[in-house]
Parts: C-alpha cells; structure tokens; sequence
C-alpha cells in the first residue's frame, strides 16, 4: 500500500456500499458528514475537496452540473488566495477546471482570482466555458 493513498479495509465493505474488495473510500460515505467537514474549509478548498471526492464520479453527486452539496452554490467570488501558498502554486489548469465545472463558474462565478496558481496556462479556463 502506498503511504500517499491508504485504504480503508472493512469485514463487511457492502454496508457502506464500497466494492467486494472491501476497501472503502472517502468518497463512499454519506454526504452528510462530508458536507458538515467542508463547511470548516476555506471556499477554495471546499471546491477543491468536492472535486477530490467526485474524482471516481460518485453517482450521488453530479459535478458537472454544480449542484454538489459539498462545495455549496454561494459561489460569487473564489479567490485561491484564501489557501496556502504552496498548495496554490500547485494547482494545473486541469485542478482550476475541475473546481469551475464543479461550482458551475458560467452560471455562478462573477470574480475568479487566482492568487498564487503560478501555474495555470488559461487552458482550464477554456474548457469550462469561462471568458479570459
């Protein structure tokens, strides 16, 4: 098991709807209790998470249509300069794509500041539908 990814093992896997495997992910569970942790995080991040989470595309949640519980649909204005620097600079075009489909930026977003994304190319933004 790699120390970057740890799996959750369980004796009974289907009462949580995981695979046969018996490996649960975090994605698996309720989205009650996932909605509850985000709301401690910053909107960036709490964007950031429901996308991490939508990643295996949980059929409970539809990211492309920006209605997930998680991140919320107060979405005004995101500013990646209310997360750490370092984890700003770590972000691709791909990651700022995901956070704009996710929180449904077309229809949402009137103000995108990316603080500290020193590695966007413009190419995330085109994907979503968001004018440069």
């Amino acid at each position: 098991m790699s120390s970057k990814r740890r799996k959750i093992l369980t004796a009974d896997s289907s009462h949580w709807g995981g695979s046969d495997s018996g490996i649960i992910r975090l994605s698996d569970l309720p989205v009650e209790p996932l909605t509850h942790v985000a709301s401690y995080l910053a909107p960036p991040s709490r964007a950031l998470f429901d996308v991490a989470l939508n990643f295996d595309a949980k059929p409970s949640a539809d990211i492309s249509s920006g209605s997930s519980a998680i991140a919320g649909n107060d979405w005004d204005a995101l500013d990646f300069g209310d997360i750490e620097k370092d984890l700003a600079a770590q972000l691709t075009d791909y990651d700022i794509s995901g956070v704009l489909v996710c929180i449904d930026a077309v229809n949402n977003l009137k103000k995108l500041s990316l603080t500290n994304c020193i590695n966007i190319t413009g190419v995330g933004l085109s994907r979503c539908g968001v004018q440069q």
